[in-house]
């Protein structure tokens, strides 16, 4: 497990290095890097500040104080959605002494995540914000562009957990993870997808115009016909399994 970060900070000093990714828990044994900005950092930092200890003035840090104050790392990012504005997708490492590692990625569609495979090491999972980062990292380690098709977005909503087992890396969603008001955008045929938090309207979707509404999250199955046991659309999780069921029939047919 490893997480990293391809750039300074740019809210404050990147020459302070505290400022810069990725951050440390000071209570748990949690490591953060986050893309995307914190609109009222300022204001969840002075609600918090006297329990737990900032190191920082930078936004990214108060993602993970939050989720450090929680009991448990599904509740703590449920409380970052709930309060705080902005677009984030993060990536974080949970390093328990006497325990496995396991990695968590999050977004609330503000900034994508994507999933990525390569047959050069296919014991691993990669992840970057898009597929071209990471097409440009494995042209310059590897001399090749890796398959399109092995490479993913992470649905916004869903927190998922990433934990090595022999021979691959498990990924599950441990909590599918929505705010009290949602924002969803959908077309002419009625599909619905995720697109962030802008309002708190009371509005039933139009199927037959191609625009965003509001819905309370409680409205959700009654209008989209949603349920946790019944998915009306692929998870990332199901992605995952389906292209390392696809990439084992291939690495087989190359005697990997």
């Amino acid at each position: 497990h490893w997480v990293g970060h391809t750039r300074f900070t740019t809210q404050t000093d990147p020459n302070l290095n505290s400022n810069n990714h990725p951050f440390v828990g000071r209570i748990k044994p949690l490591i953060l890097v986050h893309n995307g900005v914190i609109s009222n950092d300022k204001e969840i930092r002075r609600k918090i500040r006297k329990e737990i200890q900032f190191d920082s003035l930078t936004d990214s840090e108060v993602i993970l104080r939050v989720i450090e104050l929680n009991k448990t790392i599904e509740d703590g990012f449920e409380s970052c959605m709930n309060n705080l504005t902005g677009s984030f997708a993060v990536s974080m490492l949970s390093c328990p002494k006497n325990k496995q590692a396991k990695t968590y990625l999050f977004t609330n569609s503000g900034n994508p995540i994507h999933l990525c495979y390569t047959d050069k090491l296919p014991e691993a999972v990669f992840y970057a914000s898009t597929y071209d980062i990471f097409r440009e990292a494995h042209l310059a380690v590897f001399g090749v562009n890796p398959s399109y098709s092995d490479c993913f977005p992470v649905s916004g909503g869903e927190l998922l957990e990433l934990t090595t087992k022999r021979g691959g890396v498990d990924i599950r969603i441990i909590r599918k993870i929505f705010k009290k008001y949602q924002t969803y955008a959908y077309g002419q045929n009625n599909q619905a997808g995720y697109t962030g938090y802008h309002g708190n309207h009371n509005q039933a979707p139009n199927p037959n115009v191609g625009h965003t509404r509001q819905i309370p999250a409680n409205a959700y199955q009654a209008a989209f016909g949603y349920d946790d046991d019944n998915d009306w659309m692929e998870t990332t999780e199901q992605i995952a399994q389906r292209t390392s069921k696809r990439r084992a029939k291939k690495l087989k047919a190359m005697g990997r």
